[in-house]
């Protein structure tokens, strides 16, 4: 149960900061909603409807995807390899981000 409540709340919680503070960047908390823009604005590309801000998009939209593929590639093989302790991976790379983020006081 404890599990299943800290795994919704960390998909809340990333949902609303893609949301609010980094709306500049391609929201990652929804990958079949960024393959879906990509591809609208691939084809407005592709049939000449396209106009400066749609091709600026497909850019955007497409980077996070092939690394998605990539990750989702090597956590296959690091969970074959190690099973579930692979998931210390992605804990430590978060642990260390959160140590390099520079302290910020509340205004």
């Amino acid at each position: 149960m404890a599990a299943g409540l800290f795994g919704a709340a960390a998909m809340g919680t990333h949902s609303a900061i893609s949301r609010l503070l980094l709306a500049h960047l391609t929201p990652t908390s929804m990958m079949t909603g960024n393959v879906t823009q990509l591809v609208i604005d691939t084809v407005d590309v592709l049939r000449g409807a396209a106009d400066g801000a749609t091709r600026e998009r497909c850019i955007k939209f497409f980077w996070p995807l092939p690394g998605f593929a990539v990750g989702a590639i090597l956590a296959t093989f690091a969970y074959l390899a190690v099973g579930f302790a692979a998931l210390a991976v992605p804990l430590v790379i978060l642990l260390v981000l959160i140590a390099l983020q520079p302290a910020r006081l509340p205004a």
